[in-house]
């Protein structure tokens, strides 16, 4: 993986520079890459993900995007920015608070003595229109 990272690092400093040859389209299936190498470090190693791909080298990158000749494309900027945050973010070995939030209220749960029932909505009933 690191030198996967620096492959794509060097390619984007290349692109930024007037000399390069990579188009905007170009330039996101490389940014493509990189977030899928984030994510497989982080499935494979968590602790090692900031040290392998640098969130330093990745912001410095966008910084060069926003004053090269690809500036006018926003969209190269926020696919950087989401590698070098993917790269920083701490694993978390258990759920955030909000996911946990939205499971538990999937389902209305009304208490009936010791035991716990979903509720389900009544049916209403169709009436036949006679003309």
């Amino acid at each position: 993986m690191p030198l996967l990272k620096e492959l794509l690092l060097d390619l984007g400093q290349e692109s930024c520079s007037e000399k390069g040859i990579l188009t905007a389209a170009q330039m996101k299936e490389i940014f493509k890459l990189g977030l899928l190498g984030v994510r497989q470090t982080k499935r494979l190693s968590p602790p090692s993900t900031q040290q392998i791909w640098e969130p330093k080298s990745w912001r410095l990158l966008h910084q060069n995007l926003k004053t090269s000749r690809l500036k006018a494309s926003p969209a190269l900027q926020k696919m950087c920015e989401q590698v070098a945050r993917m790269s920083e973010d701490a694993p978390s070995g258990k759920p955030s608070a909000k996911n946990a939030n939205l499971v538990a209220s999937k389902r209305k749960v009304e208490v009936n003595g010791d035991d716990l029932t979903a509720t389900t909505p009544k049916k209403s009933k169709r009436k036949k229109v006679t003309m």
